[in-house]
């Protein structure tokens, strides 16, 4: 019952935060900017190994933040919406590059090999997502915070009531079966 206050709690006080945000108060939205930044570069990152696209992408999103902050819609989890914004912008950028694509050749591929390319990562994404359901269900939640959250795990093992190195083993065993399953796939 403890955490469903507190849960409440973190929603109030992240609405509180980002209306302050909509509102144009700089020193919440660079609350926001400093607390989340190296947790969305490091979710970035295992999206993306390009740091470079990683840091513009989330530079883009702070700065369509703060641009069009007057006409943002309310936010109650401001963690798992810049998440889900980051990995968009991200995987948008991967599929519809802005610039042309160049090869080592210098030719831009055809759009044949494009979406052959898209074709794949849909198939290998499919693939994966089987592999998931492999997972017990508490090894699926606990990846899920780990993976597409960043949490650490202490913040798991705490948010759980678990111990960080039942989670620790949980992630160890889960990251081998999926491995073992991916093997089997590929």
């Amino acid at each position: 019952m403890q955490r469903k206050s507190d849960d409440k709690h973190v929603n109030s006080t992240d609405e509180i935060i980002w209306n302050k945000i909509k509102s144009g108060d700089e020193a919440a939205f660079m609350q926001v900017y400093d607390a989340n930044y190296k947790h969305l570069y490091l979710f970035g990152f295992s999206i993306c190994q390009d740091p470079d696209l990683v840091k513009d992408q989330i530079h883009d999103l702070f700065c369509e933040i703060w641009d069009k902050r007057e006409r943002l819609s309310t936010v109650y989890n401001i963690k798992s919406y810049l998440f889900t914004c980051v990995k968009r912008k991200i995987i948008k950028h991967i599929k519809l590059p802005l610039n042309p694509i160049i090869t080592q050749e210098g030719i831009e591929p055809s759009i044949e090999d494009i979406i052959i390319a898209g074709q794949t990562e849909d198939l290998n994404a499919a693939k994966l997502a089987n592999a998931f359901k492999s997972l017990s269900p508490s090894q699926r939640q606990i990846m899920l915070l780990k993976y597409y959250e960043g949490l650490s795990y202490e913040e798991i093992a705490s948010q759980l009531n678990n111990k960080p190195r039942t989670v620790y083993n949980q992630v160890h065993d889960a990251l081998k079966r999926l491995r073992a399953s991916l093997k089997i796939l590929f």
